[in-house]
């Protein structure tokens, strides 16, 4: 065996060992005439409308604002939080876990400078005392995202300083223990618009959310599939996360007062619009999150097994 057909055959195997395994998407269906809202809606994802504010917002400690920075903006300098653009969680003090389509604009990354977060600010245009923001080192939208179907819509965003976390304004979220299951219970928390095509919320407000099943949800829906969650109201529909919800969680299992970060607002077809709205599933991506935040020693295990199995090519 010659050395050349050798490293080639190394290649391949590190490839195999990066690649990102998604499901077959479900192709655009033209189903209970969705084709024409598909036409229309499909990208009105900076994406709660008949939310509303509880008396003790306990989930908001664990969401950010994500938002445009531009110092030289006459209205970045004159409103603040006027530039909100999506939601994230927190996942420690310098993690943030959000939607690729958060971080990618007209197929490009965006770059670290021109994004910054913002937590401890329920209400998004008060800058209070303990509000914080923070300047942003490292963007990591996941390298299979795309925005013709949202395949991978999960990214990560890296801060230079840490969100001082003390239970109260800012907390980190848990990461699911297990696959998410039909007819959980959940809550959406954001500052979306309120009314499709009406205003950003103030206040930061929760829409409750019940995720559907996986065969409702692709025929129902006509770009579902892969790893995606679809939840909604059925008795409610007119509630729903809507735009600026966008790579916000989706929050599971609050009753045991802990929650998890199951889903993150993805896309949706309108705001309220009778339709599931779609979230892609945490859970299916733990290992890419802990592989992109160096919680884990699986790359590095996967690296070093193929650099045994070239050696064992190498002299055979």
């Amino acid at each position: 065996m010659s050395l050349v057909f050798k490293c080639f055959i190394f290649l391949i195997i590190l490839l195999n060992c990066h690649i990102c395994q998604t499901s077959n998407i479900s192709g655009i269906k033209n189903d209970n005439g969705l084709q024409q809202v598909l036409k229309k809606d499909y990208h009105s994802f900076y994406r709660i409308t008949g939310g509303y504010r509880p008396s003790n917002t306990t989930l908001a400690k664990y969401v950010v604002s994500i938002r445009k920075r531009n110092r030289f903006s006459s209205i970045y300098q004159r409103y603040f939080g006027a530039t909100h653009l999506c939601g994230g969680s927190i996942l420690s003090p310098t993690l943030i876990l959000t939607a690729a389509h958060c971080l990618v604009f007209d197929g490009r990354k965006a770059r670290a400078s021109s994004l910054e977060v913002v937590a401890k600010t329920p209400k998004r245009l008060e800058k209070t005392s303990v509000t914080q923001v923070l300047e942003i080192s490292k963007i990591i939208p996941h390298r299979r995202y795309s925005s013709k179907r949202f395949p991978c819509d999960i990214g990560l965003i890296k801060l230079k300083d840490e969100i001082k976390l003390d239970g109260k304004w800012a907390e980190s979220i848990k990461l699911p223990d297990n696959k998410p299951t039909a007819y959980m219970n959940c809550t959406v928390v954001g500052w979306g618009k309120m009314y499709e095509k009406g205003p950003l919320s103030n206040e930061i407000l929760y829409v409750s959310a019940t995720i559907f099943r996986h065969s409702y949800c692709k025929r129902v829906l006509p770009t579902f599939g892969g790893k995606k969650i679809c939840a909604g109201d059925l008795l409610y529909p007119e509630r729903d996360s809507c735009q600026g919800d966008s790579g916000g969680p989706l929050i599971c299992d609050v009753s045991s007062s802990i929650g998890f970060v199951t889903g993150i607002v993805s896309y949706g077809y309108g705001c309220a619009a009778g339709y599931p709205s779609v979230y892609t599933n945490v859970f299916s991506y733990l290992d890419w999150i802990k592989e992109n935040t160096g919680t884990s020693r699986k790359l590095s295990l996967k690296l070093i097994s193929c650099a045994i199995l070239f050696n064992a090519l190498l002299f055979y």
